[in-house]
């Protein structure tokens, strides 16, 4: 048998094993429907591309990459254009000062709708918006905080089910979220992002990195698929 004959088995084996690998990659990390990803990267937030955030109070400027809040309190910039019921939200922010980072959804208007938070102190909670003070639905503590280092954020609201995950940035995601609560108040509305605390001088700041949104849980890839890439 000639060489060519010889290798042309070992290649066809090697072809179906990474078709198996391909298909097994696929199957365990399932894309979410995203609805917009935006990590403010060309220093524009309201130009459209890819969506347009319209902020509704405080100070909010995207000009270094990424998109900071500070001035006065709350801070919340939301995107109108983008008025869903299920939704996954996910975001990377870090904090200076004496503020929360936050991800909002269903927020119907600047102080309306659901809140997914993490403060300072380690402290994360979800909490519904109805024009005034925040009621709390449910809270929990982490033993990290947003100001010691950059953490990811991810707020979930399918149905009356609230979820809230956060994690350090470059650890796996939790397999369950820390804080989860059952609400209908609200059904639809925009995604936003909002800075918020009870008192906070007008320079603290928060900063998102991105915001990816979806109408299906955003989930983290999987470490063996990625290993099995690699």
């Amino acid at each position: 048998m000639s060489d060519a004959q010889q290798e042309t088995p070992s290649k066809l084996l090697l072809t179906v094993a990474c078709c198996v690998l391909t298909w097994t990659i696929s199957a365990q990390v399932a894309p979410a429907a995203i609805i917009f990803f935006d990590d403010f990267n060309d220093g524009n937030a309201g130009d459209g591309m890819p969506v347009t955030w319209t902020p509704g109070s405080g100070t909010w400027n995207a000009s270094s990459g990424d998109y900071v809040a500070t001035g006065f309190l709350p801070r919340v910039s939301r995107v109108l254009a983008h008025v869903l019921g299920d939704t996954s939200a996910r975001t990377q922010a870090r904090v200076v000062g004496n503020v929360a980072a936050v991800l909002g959804v269903r927020q119907t208007m600047v102080e309306t709708g659901y809140a997914g938070v993490i403060r300072p102190d380690g402290t994360m909670s979800i909490a519904r918006l109805d024009g005034g003070v925040p009621v709390s639905l449910n809270s929990a503590v982490v033993p990290f905080n947003p100001v010691d280092q950059d953490v990811m954020l991810q707020f979930d609201a399918f149905g009356n089910k609230l979820s809230l995950w956060a994690w350090p940035v470059g650890q796996p995601m939790p397999n369950k979220p820390q804080v989860v609560a059952f609400d209908n108040n609200y059904p639809v509305g925009p995604v936003g992002l909002v800075s918020a605390a009870f008192a906070a001088s007008p320079s603290d700041s928060t900063t998102f990195r991105f915001i990816q949104v979806a109408d299906t849980h955003i989930p983290e890839p999987s470490t063996f698929a990625i290993m099995s890439l690699g």
